[in-house]
């Protein structure tokens, strides 16, 4: 009986070593992997960081595409108004005109010389309702008939601020101090003074 018992003990505490040995074995995988973990862990952090900065880099590059398309596509747009400005100059004689206008060029100062030899050649008075703004240059504007692609004197018009607002698209003008500036301007109130006269 005592051997058997002795047998017995012997076998649990053989099978105790065995397990205490596994978990040993075990303790020490794991104290292994995180050993490897923590000289991976730099590493780790450098490829997040560089992953970071590559999509912030690839964030900047699509910025920059996008930039330069809508700056390609405003050139393309340019150049083909130029081109069909100066076909239209061409085809059409400005002999009606007192004097030549400024050739044209791509310079950024042509639309403004354009703008102020057009006014100069209609003495500074509105096409429309006949004000003389020759003291008041500013309220005179240049209009494009056709839209902004024909920059040639045949599609110009010569209106003072308030009949330019009148015109289709431009009714945001009428929100402009210069707007009511314009109406408290002695030119328009005498062209107003004169219209009540002359209305019967």
């Amino acid at each position: 009986m005592e051997i058997h018992i002795i047998i017995a003990l012997s076998l649990t505490v053989l099978i105790l070593l065995f397990l205490l040995t596994g978990q040993r074995d075990e303790v020490g995988r794991l104290r292994d992997e995180v050993e490897t973990l923590k000289r991976l862990e730099p590493e780790v952090v450098r490829l997040q960081r560089k992953v970071s900065e590559d999509a912030h880099k690839a964030s900047n590059l699509e910025a920059e595409v996008t930039r330069l398309q809508t700056a390609l596509s405003k050139e393309k747009q340019h150049n083909e108004s130029l081109r069909e400005a100066i076909n239209l100059q061409n085809k059409t004689p400005s002999a009606n005109f007192k004097t030549t206008p400024p050739a044209i060029s791509h310079d950024d100062d042509y639309w403004w010389a354009l703008s102020t030899w057009y006014r100069q050649e209609q003495d500074w008075i509105c096409e429309r309702c006949g004000i003389d703004l020759s003291k008041r240059k500013y309220f005179l504007h240049t209009h494009h008939i056709h839209g902004r692609r024909y920059n040639t004197p045949e599609y110009l018009k010569a209106l003072c601020i308030k009949c330019h607002s009148e015109e289709p698209y431009h009714d945001f003008m009428k929100k402009t101090p210069d707007y009511w500036r314009f109406l408290r301007t002695p030119e328009y109130r005498n062209y107003v003074r004169n219209r009540r006269i002359q209305q019967p």
